[in-house]
């Protein structure tokens, strides 16, 4: 009997971690439906084995953290925060595992208003992280974090430097990767927030590279790109500005179609033709409209920007109806 137990045991485990392996891979492609289902299957595959075995209790921690990412992801941050409340019951403490569901339950107190015990938080967990000697992705992770809650604080200055540290360490551990994208966007948005816009175009470019050649379909790139096109009408105009977008559609929108940043340069293409002023320009800019709220709307995370293409769309119309 004891080792027929066992047998089932390690089958459920087993199965268990192949679903998460599988929810992580879907949740870094973006297909975060498929992700919940992976971890909630995940979880029931552990249904009723012995809570007091440490891997167990360490494989339901990492499902509960990823269906709380995931419900993170999609807008539905006060069930997040339950959701990553109960795995923070289940980890071990100090561990790697704990400071990922210590970083994952700051982001959802700070989607809730919670910005003072967020960032508690998320000092908590950069601590577990250093005191393990720990500077990878994670530690990356967790200072580019930390630099948009501090922003939100108004600490424009402690938000570069956490941000400008995960730089130089993104740099130092993965020169040119993905990581080090996010690092050096996560820097132009402080270095804004500071007026200090030329050291901030320098990381935008940067930021805009890796994320296009590491993971156009991301929703980190969408924002990059977003700000790129802002920058670009702003100080060229949209007849220069737009030849530009046009080469970055015809590039990116090949590698990854229907994904947020496409849906970005439609409505910046929209957004510049309609600032032309002739029929023919606001024409295409309908259509441009058109195409960026098909593509964001498919997304849970953009919600703002199909609100802005709306809107966008409105005073076009309503140009042509005085």
């Amino acid at each position: 009997m004891a080792r027929k137990q066992r047998d089932e045991r390690n089958g459920r485990v087993g199965l268990a971690r192949w679903r998460l392996r599988e929810g992580d891979s879907a949740v870094l492609a973006g297909r975060l439906p498929e992700a919940a289902d992976l971890y909630a299957v995940a979880a029931y595959e552990l249904d009723g084995l012995d809570p007091g075995d440490r891997e167990v209790a360490a494989l339901l921690a990492h499902a509960l953290a990823g269906h709380g990412r995931v419900d993170l992801e999609l807008g539905n941050a006060h069930r997040a925060l339950e959701t990553l409340t109960n795995a923070l019951e289940l980890v071990e403490p100090d561990s790697a595992l704990h400071a990922t569901v210590l970083c994952c339950r700051a982001c959802a107190l700070r989607e809730t208003g919670a910005v003072d015990d967020a960032l508690r938080a998320f000092t908590d967990a950069l601590a577990i992280q250093r005191s393990a000697d720990r500077t990878g992705d994670a530690v990356v992770g967790t200072l580019t974090e930390l630099s948009r809650t501090l922003r939100l604080r108004g600490e424009g200055r402690a938000a570069e430097r956490a941000a400008r540290e995960a730089v130089e360490v993104a740099e130092r551990i993965a020169p040119g990767g993905f990581a080090a994208g996010v690092g050096h966007h996560v820097l132009r948005q402080a270095l804004d927030d500071l007026g200090r816009a030329e050291e901030a175009e320098v990381h935008l470019a940067r930021s805009i590279d890796l994320l296009l050649r590491h993971a156009p379909a991301a929703a980190v790139t969408a924002d990059a790109v977003d700000r790129w096109c802002e920058a670009a009408l702003s100080r060229e105009g949209a007849n220069d500005a737009l030849p530009c977008v046009d080469r970055q559609l015809a590039v990116i929108e090949p590698r990854a179609p229907g994904a947020p940043v496409a849906g970005v340069l439609r409505l910046w293409r929209g957004i510049g033709l309609a600032a032309l002023g002739s029929d023919e320009a606001d024409a295409e800019a309908w259509r441009e409209f058109a195409l960026a709220e098909r593509v964001l709307a498919d997304h849970p995370g953009q919600a703002e920007r199909v609100a802005r293409v709306r809107a966008e769309r409105a005073a076009l119309l309503s140009r042509h109806v005085r």
